[in-house]
């Protein structure tokens, strides 16, 4: 695809819509910026952000088509801005690209599927980005048998069609070697179900293929809370803990889980967590001070 003819696509996918960059260097955005523009996208419609609290906030009202963000936010996570954006869109309808500055960070990148649409590795050219937007393009507008298969159960889980879901889901898991995200899926039909072992052992399924896939082992850890089997879930948290971003919902299952395991020597380390999130609700406050007490 020439420069032109990937120019003329971006500007058909964003039609009157926005990009936003986040990007905690002032002159790696620059670059960004000058990526896109060479790329075609106006700059009038490419807002950039350096920090989390400000980005999110124009993510859930500008709702950006395309979303360029580093990995590592001071205060924050560009998965946790990726997953918001993925919350507006059919997964169609959106692209993501994460930027990262080390090869641990593109593999956890990587095995965001479902959420990052591509990860580039620091440094890079203007040439390297340009390839990426294509293939991801290349990806959306030709999707792949299992790819397609993925869209009809995501489609089917938000029309809460639970069975359909998962025969779809089950359907896709045969067209591709390393089908962790048909698994995630399958996972996901069977816990609004009530099938909760089942589940499991999907996204435990997804996590053979990818150990780090972020969905499975987030529905493995909301399975086993769900079950009260707080043991089993406190041994899945460091691993999410280190690689991923930590949100409200899920400071709080790992305080629960710390408290009836008496991991007590984390709270600490939980705290700071809360200390330096953006979104403190009422119920994260209460649940803190309720484990604070306990300890």
């Amino acid at each position: 695809m020439t420069t032109n003819d990937l120019g003329q696509k971006i500007r058909a996918f964003i039609g009157d819509g926005s990009c936003v960059i986040i990007e905690p260097s002032a002159s790696f955005s620059a670059n960004l910026q000058t990526c896109l523009a060479d790329m075609g996208v106006p700059l009038s419609q490419v807002s950039t952000f350096r920090r989390f609290d400000e980005a999110l906030q124009f993510i859930r009202t500008a709702k950006p088509k395309l979303l360029v963000t580093e990995y590592d936010i001071p205060r924050g996570s560009g998965l946790a801005l990726v997953e918001a954006q993925e919350a507006l869109f059919e997964e169609e309808d959106r692209i993501s690209i994460m930027v990262t500055r080390n090869s641990s960070d593109s593999a956890v990148a990587q095995s965001a599927e479902g959420a990052v649409d591509a990860f580039i590795l620091k440094p890079f050219s203007t040439d390297v980005f340009r390839a990426k937007t294509n293939e991801v393009f290349e990806r959306k507008l030709n999707p792949s048998p299992y790819e397609l298969k993925l869209r009809e159960a995501r489609k089917l889980l938000v029309q809460k069609d639970f069975e359909a879901a998962l025969l779809v889901a089950q359907d896709a898991k045969a067209l591709e070697a390393k089908p962790s995200m048909a698994c995630y899926y399958a996972g996901l039909a069977l816990k609004e179900q009530g099938r909760q072992d089942e589940a499991l052992n999907e996204f435990r399924e997804g996590l053979l293929h990818h150990s780090l896939h972020y969905k499975c082992l987030i529905g493995e850890l909301e399975v086993l809370m769900d079950r009260k089997d707080y043991a089993t879930a406190y041994q899945s948290i460091p691993q999410i803990r280190h690689h991923y971003p930590v949100t409200t919902q899920r400071l709080g299952q790992f305080l629960i889980a710390a408290v009836f395991t008496y991991h007590f020597d984390d709270l600490p380390d939980y705290y700071q967590l809360f200390v330096d999130a953006e979104d403190r609700t009422p119920w994260l406050t209460e649940l803190i001070g309720l484990a604070l007490l306990t300890a």
